[in-house]
């Protein structure tokens, strides 16, 4: 079975987070997940919900399944898993009508006094924060 990941913030190109992983991972396509997704003044952040909210990202493929541990050691200590800021779970997409499951790293704390990004994409977020 494969193993993917679904990124929607800084771990998208063309962050440099993203560095973290390239090594790793393949990209598939652009995907969305159902979620909110929030500004916290210096990171996005993530939290499932069951409306019609869809967070804009990226579903790439881990290229080895021996890297697992590897690779989500380092993603879990970039997201501060440890620490409780984030935590990684598994949830069904379907890109291109394809149902595939995927790990993703939702925020863990509360949101309440977070910006909303409406169209659920960091990328367009940023880009109309620079126009303003």
């Amino acid at each position: 079975m494969s193993v993917h990941l679904f990124v929607y913030g800084t771990l998208r190109k063309p962050f440099a987070m993203h560095s973290l992983i390239e090594d790793y991972f393949s990209f598939v396509c652009n995907a969305q997940v159902k979620g909110k997704l929030y500004y916290e003044g210096s990171f996005p952040a993530a939290v499932p919900v069951e409306g019609e909210n869809y967070i804009q990202g990226e579903l790439y493929k881990l290229r080895n399944d021996d890297f697992f541990e590897e690779a989500f050691g380092k993603l879990d200590e970039y997201e501060e898993v440890n620490d409780g800021l984030f935590k990684r779970e598994l949830v069904s997409i379907f890109p291109e009508n394809n149902l595939i499951t995927t790990w993703i790293y939702w925020y863990n704390r509360s949101v309440e006094n977070f910006v909303v990004i409406e169209s659920g994409d960091i990328l367009e977020y940023y880009n109309n924060q620079k126009i303003k």
